[in-house]
């Protein structure tokens, strides 16, 4: 039973509480940003500026955690998949509230 607990405690993924308060960020300035900006990538832009607190507590805890394990190199490739992810995932988001 403890060893279930234990589990359910752990996040699936590393970094995983500080992923959704970066995607958090992102959604909820997106929807700040669509009452003044005319464009999706303007949008997308704009939210990534906006939530550099976020992206950035993320990026450390991926550091830490032992997918990249301290790795520059893998850190740089995992997070320019992140960023893609992140920008795509604003530009959906911004259509279906469209």
């Amino acid at each position: 039973m403890i060893a279930l607990a234990a589990n359910a405690a752990t996040p699936s993924a590393p970094a995983e509480p500080e992923r959704a308060a970066w995607y958090a960020c992102l959604e909820d300035y997106a929807q700040v940003a669509m009452a003044s900006t005319g464009t999706t990538a303007t949008i997308a832009l704009q939210t990534e500026q906006a939530c550099g607190a976020e992206r950035k507590a993320y990026q450390v805890a991926l550091w830490r955690s032992r997918t990249v394990g301290g790795d520059a190199a893998a850190l740089t490739a995992r997070f320019g998949h992140e960023d893609r992810a992140a920008y795509e995932h604003v530009i959906g988001f911004v259509e279906r509230l469209r």
